[in-house]
């Protein structure tokens, strides 16, 4: 459809960000990307993977989102939304939404990982001037789309104490590897992404990241080269 009616729109704030292969073998596409902040909800490497970046052994943490509240985000009227913080990502709206959606799905709730939700997210109403903290109301404007959080009942639903704690959770990234390749290497391409796109990054990602970085080197020095 031209309007984009049945179109499936995305916030997409991990892999989704560049790894677009499983929505191109489903036979859709991307119509158009947006940055966009998703309300009141928080990006956190809270998400234990046991198998793309991680092992049974050895679980890697990948990039969830958690909600602050479902009533907080869905439209508790304007003036509560405009002073919402959140998490910026990029909205993607892909086409044939159907077969989209489908592709996603599979790739991101086959585990439990993840629930689909539908949420609220705020957008420059002239993308090409990028965000700004200082956006006021008429800069911007409020859309739906969909966005994968993490399931806290799941077993993928890291520990707090580990999450708020850098040092033992830069120690899983800096060790940890699976079928899709270091978990290190996840981290920094996310990170990567956002900020190729000029959109912030959570302090605490960053600081996790630079202790991670160290420590993996720390390690790479340490270890002698096989003879």
């Amino acid at each position: 459809a031209e309007d984009g009616a049945g179109d499936f729109v995305l916030f997409a704030y991990g892999s989704l960000l560049w790894d677009e292969s499983d929505i191109v073998s489903s036979g859709a596409y991307v119509v158009k990307r947006t940055p966009a902040v998703l309300l009141n909800c928080c990006r956190s490497l809270c998400c234990q993977s046991f198998e793309y970046r991680g092992t049974e052994s050895n679980p890697g943490l990948c990039m969830g989102l958690k909600l602050k509240g479902k009533e907080a985000n869905r439209a508790d009227g304007v003036e509560k939304l405009e002073k919402a913080d959140g998490c910026h990502g990029v909205l993607l709206q892909l086409r044939p939404g159907a077969s989209a959606m489908a592709a996603c799905d599979r790739r991101e709730m086959f585990t439990g990982a993840y629930t689909r939700e539908w949420l609220t997210c705020k957008v420059k109403r002239d993308p090409l001037q990028g965000s700004s903290p200082h956006d006021t109301e008429e800069d911007t404007e409020f859309t739906g789309c969909w966005a994968y959080v993490m399931n806290e009942e799941s077993r993928h639903s890291a520990p707090d104490s580990l999450v708020e704690d850098h040092q033992a959770a830069a120690r899983v990234i800096a060790t940890a590897k699976g079928k899709k390749g270091k978990c290190i290497d996840y981290v920094r391409m996310v990170v990567s992404k956002l900020q190729e796109v000029g959109l912030p990054v959570e302090e605490e990602i960053i600081k996790t990241l630079q202790i991670a970085e160290d420590l993996s080197m720390q390690d790479s020095v340490s270890s002698p080269p096989c003879p």
